[in-house]
């Protein structure tokens, strides 16, 4: 959940924020109005963990991707400008890129980001490929949030 001028951006998380405890969209709300940004040392913690685990992903998912011959892009984190990091990753897709690390998608009042597209041999209005999202969790068991953030 953020707020771009008047404009409240919803995203994925906040789904499942609120598929898991309604009252946690009430509470990201209130902290949002008060602009409370500094996470507690439990969500640092596993926010810096997260960091880590992606960049040894991405890093092996380059090395792969690289040692092919393919394109890897990696969609520059915009704060505040999702619409600029959205531009980006639309320019990556139409460009063919055989992998796109962070691509933002805006749609009205939703903005979703993927870890990584990985592009498939299937056609799509792009041409005769298409891309699919590739999630990095640190849990170990599927959950049905990380289903609906993929889905999102």
């Amino acid at each position: 959940m953020q707020r771009l001028g008047p404009q409240l951006l919803l995203s994925a998380t906040d789904l499942v924020n609120f598929h898991e405890c309604g009252h946690l969209t009430a509470l990201d709300d209130q902290a949002l109005k008060a602009r409370v940004t500094k996470p507690d040392q439990h969500t640092e913690l596993l926010f810096k963990r997260g960091n880590e685990f992606e960049a040894v992903y991405l890093a092996d998912l380059k090395h792969e991707v690289e040692g092919t011959g393919g394109t890897v892009v990696e969609i520059e984190k915009t704060p505040g400008n999702p619409a600029g990091s959205a531009a980006q990753t639309l320019l990556a897709l139409q460009s063919g890129a055989d992998l796109i690390y962070q691509a933002t998608f805006l749609d009205g009042d939703l903005v979703g980001h993927a870890d990584f597209l990985r592009k498939v041999p299937r056609p799509s209005a792009l041409g005769d490929y298409s891309y699919e999202v590739i999630d990095t969790k640190l849990g170990r068991t599927p959950k049905a949030g990380y289903v609906l953030q993929l889905a999102f």
